[in-house]
């Protein structure tokens, strides 16, 4: 939600400072470049986010992340972080750790767990 403030706020210092910019007047030329460096970087923010964020499917057969699939009888417990990074721990091989999840994603993925898990599942407290 914040990203969505900066991004509007970016866009009327696009809108407000590009008319004047480069016409020497070194205040409107900054702000112009501030706010277009504002709007590109929120931009780029967002496909980031959606090109290489952490996706995971949670489903009464098992858990699907990223081309890996586990069923319930292959996972031994999972958690979510404090930092909301969920860690499956399969019963035979190494825990895998999927991370960066925002707190809505966070507070999804604990109502999902809750409903769908056959593994232990546990969240660590704030």
């Amino acid at each position: 939600m914040w990203l969505f403030f900066i991004f509007l706020l970016g866009c009327v210092g696009t809108f407000v400072y590009s008319s004047s910019a480069f016409q020497n007047e070194a205040l409107a030329t900054g702000a112009a470049i501030a706010s277009w460096a504002v709007v590109a970087l929120v931009v780029a923010s967002v496909v980031w986010r959606a090109v290489r964020g952490p996706m995971i499917a949670i489903s009464p057969e098992g858990l699907e992340w990223r081309g890996a699939e586990l069923s319930w009888a292959e996972i031994q417990d999972v958690r979510l972080t404090r930092r909301r990074v969920l860690i499956v721990q399969p019963r035979n091989g190494t825990a895998v750790r999927i991370g960066g999840f925002g707190t809505e994603q966070a507070t999804r993925i604990h109502v999902a767990m809750g409903h769908f898990s056959q593994a232990t599942y546990a969240r660590e407290s704030a």
